[in-house]
């Protein structure tokens, strides 16, 4: 987990100064404390779904964009973003679909090899 902890914060910190965004203003931003901000940029602690779903719209970047470097087609994730906020239990998957992201990018998985895998024939089924 402290290896996932540290790459979010990584690319958490690469977005915020591309966008020239400071803790405090994401912290403003977003609703979220300068405090839990902070531990997200040190590597202290990983967000929960609604938290990095208000990251991610504050940085106006995908969610899979903090999660990963692996480059992913935009138009495929805002798809799914939208797909998701169509369907019941919307929370559920959500969380599955990330929690399965990021186990998979801790593991190195390269997103091409897990096209096979049961969530992205899931995705792939309902696009």
């Amino acid at each position: 987990m402290d290896k996932e902890k540290k790459e979010f914060a990584k690319r958490l910190k690469q977005i915020m100064q591309e966008k020239n965004i400071t803790a405090y203003g994401l912290a403003k931003m977003s609703g979220l404390s300068r405090q839990l901000i902070s531990n997200y940029l040190h590597g202290r602690s990983f967000p929960k779904s609604e938290q990095l779903e208000k990251i991610a719209a504050s940085l106006n970047v995908n969610i899979f964009s903090l999660l990963t470097d692996i480059p992913i087609n935009k138009k495929i994730l805002d798809t799914m973003q939208e797909t998701f906020l169509k369907l019941p239990n919307v929370q559920n998957i959500t969380n599955y679909v990330l929690d399965f992201i990021k186990a998979n990018v801790a593991n190195n998985t390269m997103l091409d090899t897990m096209v096979n895998l049961p969530v992205l024939r899931f995705c792939s089924c309902v696009f």
